[in-house]
């Protein structure tokens, strides 16, 4: 019998949008974070907004 490969890789990448070193919010695309960065360094142009890559590793067991 084959094995099925997962939909989920064990590690994901996510991102987060920070304001002033302070994790504002997060997201599973680099484009929506991107986005919603944009919008507050154009909201709040005096503080420093930038958009950090996250790694996660998901442990899952595996039923032999």
């Amino acid at each position: 019998m084959k094995q099925g490969v997962t939909a989920h890789s064990p590690s994901d990448e996510h991102f987060v949008v920070q304001i002033d070193g302070r994790a504002k919010s997060g997201y599973r695309r680099f484009s929506d974070a991107l986005r919603a960065a944009l919008l507050l360094r154009n909201e709040f142009p005096e503080h420093d907004v930038k958009v950090r890559a996250i790694q996660t590793t998901l442990k899952s067991e595996v039923a032999h």
